[in-house]
């Protein structure tokens, strides 16, 4: 009767997992947030508990991955709504190295050393440094490299245009909303990029990311529901 309950325990476990990891979505590992990988090994540990049956009462176990998972899934959606909210629990890009200097506030920051910092660069496939013009650390704890623009791959666009000095693009819609910070850094102001859409024949609402170069050029990437 021990193993039959052990089975039932952990089929009916394994099914609450997989619902919640559906709800949760498509994210490896290394992209979870810091709330979501708490939340998971809390949710793993109360399913192994119902496994192995501690508690006879099993609705005791649901519940509580029950709470859990919603909490997950309802802080995605608030994660996914709200720029203040993705970058309090989920972060923001931290710069490493930038111009041939190194940022030793933001390393203490990331609580990273200038070896392991290296080993990223090569991983990446720049093992000299100087062939860098950007590295940042990513929410996920990725590393992030732009080279200098005479290091960047041979292309057309390269062979007909002049060498121009490397600048990460920056965002200055995400999902209908206008990140104001962003936008100052670029040179620009609200008014323009309104105008900007206005001319593009767009509204703000169906651009779902909108970056500026470092010629000041804005590119927009409107939002579809369809594949075309």
């Amino acid at each position: 009767m021990l193993y039959v309950r052990t089975i039932l325990y952990s089929a009916i476990s394994l099914v609450v997992l997989f619902v919640f990891t559906k709800l949760i979505g498509k994210r490896q590992i290394s992209n979870l947030s810091l709330f979501d990988y708490i939340n998971g090994m809390v949710i793993g540990s109360i399913a192994a508990e119902m496994a192995i049956g501690i508690d006879d009462n099993i609705w005791v176990g649901v519940v509580a991955m029950t709470f859990y998972g919603v909490s997950v899934y309802v802080m995605d959606v608030i994660d996914r709504k709200s720029i203040r909210a993705r970058r309090f629990f989920s972060g923001t890009p931290t710069v490493l190295f930038k111009n041939g200097k190194f940022l030793k506030n933001n390393f203490k920051r990331a609580q990273l050393s200038i070896s392991e910092f290296q080993e990223m660069c090569r991983i990446a496939g720049y093992f000299d440094i100087s062939r860098i013009a950007l590295a940042q650390l990513e929410p996920s704890g990725k590393l992030s490299v732009l080279p200098k623009s005479e290091e960047e791959p041979l292309t057309v666009t390269v062979l007909t245009n002049k060498i121009t000095p490397a600048f990460a693009p920056i965002s200055v819609i995400y999902d209908g909303v206008i990140l104001d910070t962003n936008l100052k850094h670029a040179g620009k102001n609200e008014t323009w990029l309104r105008r900007a859409l206005e001319r593009a024949h767009y509204s703000l609402s169906d651009i779902f990311l909108a970056t500026v170069d470092g010629e000041g050029e804005l590119t927009l990437y409107p939002a579809s529901d369809h594949l075309r």
